[in-house]
């Protein structure tokens, strides 16, 4: 996914979004009032399974009936019906889950858009409800790659793959030498050296909040530094989200970001420290990018969307 980080000019934008307002309803945001049909699809591609909202609208805004317990996409068509775009929740609406979502939408620098579906992001999420679970069962997960250590996963594991049915992929390390970083130094670039620490889970895979840790008992892991840091901050009230920047004002991953850039000449230069070659890079955009995504049942192959769990990523 640090691929897809090549990211598109500030001047780029996306066509349309879709945001969660309750339990029933989601606004769609348009860039122009051009005349558009707008429809509800169980996928993105319009069939004459969907229903249409509107024939033909020019609201640069609408409210739409979409009920929380269903993925749905919103398709808007062009009065010629052959222009048309996709859009879907970019963060699933999950009861106990942390920052669940699709890294679709997105505007790469050639005009493409990332296909949605096909690549998901989350915090941890070891308190997951029923409803939840249900939901995450629409999207046809076929991996998920656990991008946490040791530490962080005994205490928390990740219990997706196993009600979806989806191939667990983790490599163990322990967090203990970056986080001795912490207590070191001006707090500046304290992912330095992540990198090096998630590459099998990176060639595997071509807000901390509250639903994101259980109730442990320190005693029941001695010698594990991630619960030692949790306990720290647990004072009985409700945990305050942590700066996601350094002391200095920079964010902590706009850093590692800058660190790549000098250590590898960019994301793509890491990844080619890892094997990634031209017909790889290729790949990756053939399958990520484009104007409209093919819907899970549709995939080629019996192909399914992968999934990254990551608890401390904000991007």
């Amino acid at each position: 996914m640090i691929a897809l980080a090549m990211a598109a000019p500030a001047s780029a934008r996306e066509l349309a979004t879709l945001t969660r307002l309750d339990a029933d309803t989601v606004e769609l945001k348009r860039a122009d009032a051009a005349p558009a049909g707008v429809w509800i699809s169980a996928d993105t591609v319009l069939d004459k399974d969907d229903r249409r909202f509107v024939a033909a609208s020019t609201d640069r805004s609408l409210t739409l009936p979409v009920p929380a317990t269903d993925r749905r996409y919103v398709i808007l068509e062009g009065r010629s019906g052959k222009t048309r775009i996709g859009v879907a929740e970019r963060v699933l609406p999950l009861e106990q889950g942390s920052n669940f979502r699709d890294v679709a939408g997105y505007v790469a620098r050639d005009g493409h858009t990332v296909k949605w579906d096909e690549a998901f992001r989350s915090g941890a999420m070891p308190l997951l409800t029923d409803a939840d679970y249900a939901l995450l069962g629409q999207l046809g997960i076929g991996n998920v790659v656990d991008l946490r250590s040791i530490e962080e996963r005994e205490v928390a594991p990740d219990l997706t793959d196993d009600s979806t049915g989806a191939m667990f992929i983790a490599n163990d390390y322990s967090l203990k030498p970056l986080m001795s970083k912490m207590g070191q130094g001006s707090g500046e670039n304290l992912y330095a050296g992540l990198e090096k620490l998630l590459a099998p889970q990176f060639r595997s895979l071509i807000r901390r909040p509250q639903f994101e840790m259980p109730k442990v008992d320190l005693k029941d892991y001695p010698n594990n530094p991630t619960l030692k840091y949790y306990a720290a901050s647990d004072k009985g009230t409700p945990r305050k989200p942590e700066p996601l920047y350094t002391p200095s004002g920079a964010s902590h991953f706009a850093q590692f970001f800058e660190y790549l850039d000098q250590s590898y000449g960019g994301s793509e230069g890491y990844l080619r420290t890892l094997g990634f070659t031209d017909p790889d890079f290729s790949k990756l955009r053939q399958v990520m990018l484009d104007k409209l995504a093919a819907s899970p049942r549709n995939r080629p192959n019996g192909d399914h969307a992968p999934f990254v769990s990551c608890g401390r990523c904000d991007r």
